[in-house]
């Protein structure tokens, strides 16, 4: 009986085992299995879930009560495997077989992506390409053993994964959680293999190459002082009926007048009251005949807290004034062109209207009037802000009469924090300027100590402290990674997959040569594949190690010593609680070695 089913499944069983974990149709296997038998398979489960699976297909072809295969497909959909219940239904793998490049490069980059996110912000953003007890396992490991073994956990469970836009929600969480290291190492375009030398690292314009510097910035939603805001005492009422302090009406004065702005104030200030104002002007004297307003915020948390906000002042419902949200995987499912259309402000996530631009369901930026950057520092690099600035750009420069939406941006920080002197932090904030087709930074001068007595800043002191002429800790801490060189080249010449030849340890410039091996050994191609896959996820290994050594140099530059080793301490603890291969054991032997070293004694003593 089934016959021809069995033949199929045998035929298509090695795309079942990378997928089916046999625990999760339990119910399937005590109805038509032995009780022996289910529990052989379960406890191979612990092992090896592919052995177990292999077993389980096995089995499979032995059976012949009448409905078992009905009940398999039936039991795949009610657990979630729709994905592959869609697929053995049809007989047709290939979207499951288009998954697997993805895969591949998840399982090569795996040693360095999981040392470089935290699960639990991840997936809350991964819809359901997850099942529920997926979420809660990865939140267990990560609570018991730390981001390291939780990371490891969320990729093991994805490259078992039957739903076809798993890699683009992956995507889209690095995206909103700003984990731009790792969101290239997934990025197929990156670079196009292209080559970085010293002459594209050393300048800002070499041989006609540009560097691109990339800076952050984070800040919290500042959703939770604006009640006290609009009730304020020390407010005026405008107009429209929004209470206005007066530096926050300073604020206004330029984009008001319908000028390109970045407002820059301090975190905790009311700088979405001051959004909301400009909205309300914007909506009053917009010299085109239908204004329209995007708001966009980078991480959904705050998507969320900004879109409720926006709902609550212009009133939901509101026939005058209609605001609409889109975010995250919402933007698959619903008419983005049309809510685009039917609203008067929309409120999103900024990869949303990457993606409908590139879909032509929103055919141009020129539909809106005013486009609003929370967190506008983040418009650099390959940032979803920067991507739709650069359509904007392009649009200006090709249709010189266009009609163009006004920008506006909102930040506590330009982002100057990790430039070394006046000139590089000038030319960034010029870059910015650039990047945000913007001339006006709109900052606090005349009502300074009225936004001092609502938002305090610390005052600072700063002492200057002579470089150690000799550091003993710099001296170890090169000689491991020395030897970490010195093993990864017994894997591969390492020093062929990057044109960076000058490299000090603890220096910007050797990350930027970490990436260059990284972005290569991405792309390596060697005749024998499994020991392709051995090379690279070894180079990642070492790579991502040489990456803590490092950050921990520039600590040690920047702060104390203790800082230093107390960062490569927390690493190391998560690296044992991990997968604690032969690899990770050699790696973390040089960190141990490190206390017996007699020169180290008065580091730690």
């Amino acid at each position: 009986m089934y016959e021809l089913e069995k033949e199929n499944l045998k035929q298509f069983s090695s795309y079942i085992v990378k997928i089916l974990r046999p625990s999760y149709i339990r119910r399937f296997l005590t109805e038509y299995l032995s009780p022996d038998m289910v529990e052989t398979i379960l406890s191979e489960e612990v092992k090896s879930v592919t052995s177990a699976t292999e077993m389980l297909m096995q089995n499979l072809m032995a059976l012949d009560q009448p409905g078992w295969f009905i009940a398999f497909v039936d039991i795949l959909n009610a657990e979630g495997y729709t994905g592959l219940c869609e697929a053995i239904k049809q007989w047709d793998f290939k979207t499951i077989e288009s998954m697997e490049p993805f895969k591949l490069l998840l399982e090569r980059i795996e040693q360095s992506i999981t040392k470089q996110i935290k699960p639990t912000e991840i997936i809350p953003l991964m819809g359901e390409c997850l099942f529920d007890r997926e979420y809660e396992e990865i939140r267990a490991v990560t609570d018991r053993k730390g981001n390291i073994a939780g990371a490891q956990k969320l990729i093991e469970l994805l490259k078992r994964s039957d739903k076809c836009n798993w890699y683009k929600s992956l995507t889209l969480a690095l995206q909103s959680c700003n984990y731009q290291t790792a969101l290239d190492l997934m990025d197929h375009d990156t670079d196009n293999g292209k080559a970085v030398d010293d002459n594209q690292v050393n300048g800002d314009e070499v041989n006609g190459y540009e560097t691109t510097v990339r800076f952050e910035f984070r800040e919290e939603a500042e959703v939770e002082n604006l009640s006290e805001n609009q009730a304020s005492g020390a407010s005026s009422e405008d107009s429209d009926g929004i209470k206005l302090r007066n530096y926050q009406k300073e604020l206004c004065i330029s984009a008001s007048r319908g000028e390109n702005t970045i407002i820059c104030a301090p975190t905790g200030c009311g700088k979405t009251i001051v959004a909301l104002a400009i909205c309300e002007n914007h909506l009053r004297s917009s010299p085109r005949q239908k204004p329209k307003i995007v708001f966009m915020a980078t991480k959904v948390d705050v998507y969320e807290q900004q879109h409720k906000l926006f709902l609550k002042h212009f009133g939901e419902g509101n026939e005058d004034v209609r605001v609409a949200g889109i975010c995250g995987e919402m933007g698959d499912h619903l008419p983005v062109g049309m809510y685009v259309e039917e609203n008067d402000i929309i409120v999103l996530t900024p990869q949303i209207l990457v993606n409908a631009l590139k879909s032509k369901a929103v055919q141009s930026l020129s539909i809106f009037t005013l486009m609003i950057f929370d967190e506008c520092h983040n418009t650099t690099g390959k940032h979803p802000y920067n991507v739709l600035m650069t359509n904007y750009l392009d649009y200006k420069m090709s249709n010189r009469n266009a009609a163009l939406p006004q920008i506006v941006g909102l930040t506590a920080s330009v982002g100057i924090g990790n430039f070394r002197n006046t000139e590089e932090a000038t030319n960034n904030i010029c870059q910015l300027c650039a990047n945000l087709d913007v001339r006006v930074i709109s900052t606090v001068q005349e009502n300074v100590e009225e936004l001092r007595s609502f938002v305090h800043n610390p005052e600072k002191d700063f002492f200057p402290v002579e470089k150690q002429s000799n550091d003993p800790f710099l001296s170890i801490i090169s000689k491991i990674m020395s030897n970490i060189e010195d093993l990864a080249t017994t894997v591969y010449n390492i020093e062929s997959l990057s044109n960076i030849q000058t490299k000090d340890y603890g220096t910007q410039k050797y990350e930027q040569w970490i990436v260059d091996v990284q972005k290569k050994c991405r792309t390596l191609h060697l005749n024998d594949k499994m020991e392709e896959s051995r090379v690279c996820r070894a180079l990642f290994n070492y790579t991502e190690h040489l990456r803590k050594y490092n950050d921990a140099l520039i600590i040690n530059d920047d702060a104390r010593t203790k800082d230093a080793l107390d960062y490569l301490e927390a690493f190391f603890e998560q690296v044992r609680n991990a997968g604690f291969d032969e690899t990770e054991q050699k790696l973390t032997a040089f960190f141990d070695g490190m206390y017996l070293n007699e020169s180290s004694v008065s580091l730690w003593s």
